[in-house]
């Protein structure tokens, strides 16, 4: 009888240990969520000023789009590249996620003094091939992806899609 029940102990404390374990990781991955979702409106709102300033009309936040942005900042931080880690072209990840255009473009950028939205929309700003497509009249949705690698030093990764 004794024996069942320090087993029933030891397995209780291996439960309460893993359970406390699983959420030690969760604050910091909600933490790195929020960060994401918080620089996404900060270039949106960034993208429609410059965009007003031009006589350019709004972008919309697509959250599909957003999906594959953020997968695009993961993959750039592995190969920074318009083109995919497998060599495929950077836009074959709309077709992962169902998103149909006509038209799409794509921004990227990676360093370690691109830590806001805002130092990124000024780098993005003053290249011309980025700012026509952060300008360009047709696109009128995006999608932003961000992701800071650890163990760089804290190097940043963006990634903008726009469709229309």
């Amino acid at each position: 009888m004794k024996a069942k029940t320090s087993a029933g102990r030891i397995i209780g404390i291996f439960m309460v240990l893993a359970l406390v374990l699983a959420t030690l990781h969760t604050p910091s991955e909600a933490i790195a969520a929020g960060k994401a979702a918080a620089n996404r409106k900060a270039v949106l709102k960034i993208v429609n000023s410059e965009r007003k300033k031009n006589g350019r009309g709004r972008l919309v936040l697509d959250s599909t789009l957003s999906k594959a942005a953020q997968k695009r900042a993961k993959e750039i931080a592995k190969h920074f590249s318009h083109e995919r880690p497998d060599g495929s072209d950077c836009f074959t990840v709309l077709k992962e996620y169902d998103i149909s255009y006509d038209i799409c473009g794509e921004n990227i950028a990676a360093g370690y003094s691109q830590s806001t939205a805002a130092k990124v929309m000024d780098l993005w700003m003053n290249s011309e091939g980025h700012r026509k497509n952060i300008l360009y009249k047709q696109f009128n949705k995006i999608g932003v992806g961000y992701y800071k690698k650890k163990g760089t030093g804290s190097k940043y990764y963006w990634v903008q899609i726009f469709s229309d």
